[in-house]
């Protein structure tokens, strides 16, 4: 029916749309893959942010709890002081992924608020001040590490042990 050049011409037709078809894959698969990439910097960038957005929050909580606890100390409200410390440890315990020394500062708050409890049960008569103060500015320092225009980011300084 179709001549030898009809026949040559539809196969050499037919290869150069495959060419052309396998070209325009390749030229997708790059502009898929392109777009993947961005997709995950753009994910790894929002949970950096989620992040340092969590630690901001933590990090204000302990500074209103510190500062709360200061008072009922200075008060010797015991219970409400207590009460106070715990909700501090537990803020020291959720910025240990910042900085490992965090666990100490919660495992201390925890051994003052056991120490409020007694008081406040009237088992202890005596509350050392002077010790306390010196923790109290200890932790109080470590809490202010995380605020001002550039708070502490130890990951972003390259100490994450995880990279």
């Amino acid at each position: 029916m179709l001549t030898d050049v009809w026949r040559d011409l539809i196969a050499l037709a037919s290869a150069v749309l495959t060419v052309a078809g396998l070209v325009y894959a390749i030229l997708q698969i790059r502009k898929t893959q392109s777009a993947a990439m961005a997709a995950k910097a753009a994910a790894e960038q929002a949970r950096a942010e989620s992040h340092r957005s969590f630690l901001a929050y933590a990090a204000a909580n302990a500074h209103r709890f510190i500062n709360e606890t200061k008072l009922h100390v200075d008060h010797e409200r015991w219970e409400m002081a207590a009460v106070r410390m715990n909700d501090l440890a537990d803020q020291a315990a959720r910025l240990v992924a910042t900085d490992p020394e965090w666990t100490a500062f919660a495992d201390e708050l925890r051994k003052w608020a056991h120490t409020c409890t007694r008081h406040a049960a009237g088992e202890l008569k005596k509350f050392a001040k002077p010790k306390w103060i010196t923790f109290s500015v200890r932790l109080q320092a470590r809490i202010d590490g995380h605020f001002g225009p550039f708070p502490e980011d130890r990951q972003e300084a390259g100490d994450d042990p995880s990279h």
